[in-house]
């Protein structure tokens, strides 16, 4: 390097085309991704589709258009980055933001951050836990009983935490019709819909991975740690989730006043509950006529 000159971090960010350079200027000047140093030096690749980008290539951030579609959702396996946030005008992340750099947490492996509007609509629990194997963050043994706790607690957080729908108590035909009418009014609301719904994962040095479903809904009080083994009540939303979240992880811990679930899995463990296929089906039989 000459004398005198400085180094500067560099950041390659790939962008959906669909997307205006302007919003992706107001995006990474909010404190919403990142506190930006002077001395970083941004470079944006556009392109249609996730495809249009080199696999070779590694891109810090990923900007995914509003109402993400599957085909974006699918730059989790495509691209090399660790960090996908979907551009909507109405993105606050609050007390969840900066999503990255945000010093002294630990660096995020992979994460994560939709619109509730785009993540109603798709398949996200499995798609990152796709994306966690194929980063070789998790072994092909363990994923299928890491996708059933992530997608039990990501579709309590976007139901019940950022929609706020109450789907406790018996639904009766008429019931489940206005419910679901309900969900479509709320989704299309700025104040429901456009919440953020974020996903991390990390990996930590002793080879547990880490979880985290966050939401920005009201929050509630986790139920006792130990009361896992009622699962047959019918006047909570989240219990009978919870019982077979637990049977699935090392620890389940809840932070943020209860807008962040954080799962952790070791890999023995994980496996031991996978290979006792016969209480998983006896426990989700349950769960499904409770």
């Amino acid at each position: 390097m000459p004398a005198g000159g400085e180094s500067r971090a560099k950041h390659l960010i790939a962008v959906a085309q669909s997307v205006a350079q302007e919003d992706v200027d107001l995006l990474f000047d909010s404190k919403n991704i990142w506190h930006r140093p002077d001395d970083t030096s941004v470079k944006y690749a556009f392109g249609p589709t996730p495809e249009d980008f080199s696999s070779q290539s590694r891109f810090s951030f990923c900007v995914l258009p509003s109402q993400v579609g599957r085909d974006w959702l699918g730059s989790l396996i495509r691209l090399n980055c660790e960090a996908f946030v979907e551009c909507f005008p109405e993105l606050d992340l609050g007390d969840l933001a900066p999503v990255a750099g945000k010093k002294p947490l630990p660096k995020h492996d992979l994460m994560v951050c939709l619109s509730t509007r785009s993540a109603y609509h798709l398949p996200v629990a499995r798609k990152f836990v796709t994306s966690l194997r194929h980063r070789g963050l998790i072994g092909d043994s363990i994923a299928s009983s890491v996708e059933m706790a992530v997608q039990e607690a990501f579709a309590n957080s976007l139901i019940h935490g950022n929609l706020e729908l109450d789907t406790g108590g018996h639904l009766s035909m008429d019931r489940f019709k206005e419910l679901g009418e309900e969900t479509e009014r709320r989704l299309a609301s700025a104040h429901y819909g456009a919440r953020a719904m974020v996903l991390t994962a990390r990996r930590r040095k002793n080879g547990h991975i880490v979880i985290t479903i966050n939401d920005q809904g009201n929050g509630f009080i986790p139920p006792d740690e130990k009361a896992t083994a009622n699962i047959d009540r019918k006047d909570t939303t989240f219990g009978r989730g919870l019982p077979l979240i637990r049977s699935l992880c090392q620890s389940v811990n809840f932070l943020r006043g209860g807008r962040t679930i954080e799962l952790t899995f070791d890999d023995g463990q994980t496996e031991n509950a996978t290979q006792d296929a016969a209480f998983l089906t006896d426990l989700e039989r349950r769960l499904a006529t409770s």
